[in-house]
C-alpha cells in the first residue's frame, strides 16, 4: 500500500477524532494556519512528537500497539494535506 494511502487509512482510525475537530489544539488537517508553524519544524521532529508525545498529545496519540512507521506515514499524510 502506498505511504500517503496508509497514512490516511490510520488517520481516520486512530487520529481523526482530535485532529478534525482540533481537540485539546490539536492542529487540524488541511489547516495552513495551523500546522504552517509545525510543517516548519520538519518531518523528522513532527514524527519524534507524534511517537513520544508532545504537549497535551500523549505517545501515539494512545494508540500504543501502532508502530514507528505508521506514527510516520501518519504524519505524511497530514502535512501532505496542507492548502
Amino acid at each position: 500500500m502506498q505511504q500517503l494511502a496508509l497514512g490516511e487509512e490510520l488517520y481516520k482510525k486512530n487520529c481523526k477524532v482530535c485532529h478534525a475537530q482540533g481537540l485539546n489544539g490539536a492542529p487540524i488537517v488541511g489547516n495552513k494556519k495551523m500546522w504552517g508553524p509545525r510543517a516548519e519544524q520538519g518531518l523528522e521532529t513532527l514524527v519524534e512528537h507524534a511517537t513520544n508525545g508532545f504537549g497535551l498529545m500523549p505517545a501515539k496519540g494512545g494508540k500504543t500497539e501502532l508502530a514507528d512507521s505508521d506514527i510516520s506515514a501518519v504524519v505524511k499524510y497530514m502535512l501532505s494535506q496542507i492548502q
